[in-house]
């Protein structure tokens, strides 16, 4: 069900909306969303590369291994690994965070 039903017009110069729409793209987010964390505090990141995906597939596989042969001592290293990228590359930032 969607909850969001009231509209906010804004206007903005031609070079600010597409400012606003390339920063949305950036982060892989449609440009409401985008423009609602702006408005929330929040400061929206660029979504992660391809190089990284591929670097947390592979590391996932390995984790998935490790815990597959019983190896839980490797399979929580990993784990720990990969929060830390994850936190590392999305941190969750509020305007005014240091």
């Amino acid at each position: 069900m969607r909850t969001r039903e009231t509209h906010i017009n804004i206007r903005t110069t031609p070079q600010e909306k597409a400012r606003f729409q390339q920063s949305a793209k950036r982060c892989g987010l449609p440009l409401s969303e985008y423009l609602r964390k702006l408005a929330n505090g929040y400061e929206p990141q660029a979504a992660p590369t391809a190089e990284y995906a591929e670097l947390t597939r592979l590391l996932t596989d390995i984790y998935n291994d490790f815990r597959i042969t019983g190896e839980d001592v490797y399979a929580r290293l990993i784990a720990d690994v990969l929060l830390e990228l994850q936190a590392s590359i999305n941190p969750v930032r509020r305007y005014g965070d240091n």
